[in-house]
């Protein structure tokens, strides 16, 4: 039953406070309100809070967002990236069977993707995780290194991930279709858990891209078309615009 199955997952939102491009950006602020309780509080209108998780290396992302929530998870380790902390912290998450990884920078995200995503995963037999992709806007964004493209082949299958042009258009004479991805994956509980006990790879090193660990190892992940995606907010200039709209 896709019903109860639903009921088996969980959202969990990993927000590191030193970012390398935005100063502790999930403590910035949105309309006199943090990055990461905006994007808590989206989450839920969607989600019941009991599903929803923060896990974080700082108490000062857990004041921020200790009013709004208990469910946080307050880590030690510096981790690598994002994945590796939720891998660590749902050691202590127990009920789950799946999880959802939604960047604490994305607080604009339409819960319908989340739903889209979670109903697509729960429909493949095959798989270990799901994403999603859209198409490139313009050839800007296409050349622009914060933004992660993405292949796929003709099953969903996810090939590469990369900050660089793929596919590169080497040949000029064909019009290739570019997608790009954004934050969001969905995981069975089993796999996100191993995450943490695979070696960084050299493709993920390389990339500086955590989702490249599993496809180097040969896990399958596969990725779903959507129209639009409100992507993360990677640099200081997606932070200027974002606060610019919201005003």
């Amino acid at each position: 039953n896709l019903n109860k199955k639903k009921f088996n997952n969980c959202i969990i939102i990993p927000a590191r406070l030193n970012s390398s491009r935005i100063f502790q950006k999930p403590l910035v602020k949105i309309n006199n309100e943090y990055l990461i309780v905006k994007t808590y509080k989206n989450v839920i209108k969607h989600y019941h809070p009991d599903r929803v998780y923060i896990t974080t290396d700082s108490k000062k992302v857990v004041d921020a967002i200790k009013n709004y929530t208990k469910n946080y998870v307050l880590t030690k380790k510096n981790f690598i990236n994002g994945a590796e902390r939720c891998s660590y912290s749902i050691d202590k998450i127990k009920k789950f069977k799946n999880f959802t990884i939604v960047s604490c920078d994305m607080p604009f995200l339409n819960g319908k993707i989340l739903k889209y995503l979670e109903y697509k995963f729960f429909n493949e037999k095959n798989i270990d995780a799901a994403t999603v992709h859209t198409k490139v806007n313009n050839y800007k964004q296409f050349k622009d290194p914060s933004i992660a493209k993405i292949a796929i082949s003709k099953s969903n299958r996810v090939l590469y991930i990369s900050r660089s042009n793929i596919p590169s258009q080497f040949n000029k004479k064909f019009k290739a279709k570019l997608f790009t991805h954004h934050g969001l994956m969905m995981f069975k509980r089993n796999v996100l858990s191993k995450y943490k006990k695979i070696k960084n790879s050299n493709l993920q090193l390389s990339e500086d891209n955590e989702w490249l660990k599993l496809i180097e190892n040969d896990f399958i992940i596969k990725s779903f078309y959507v129209k639009k995606i409100n992507s993360e907010i990677n640099t200081k200039s997606d932070l200027a615009k974002l606060i610019k709209i919201n005003k």
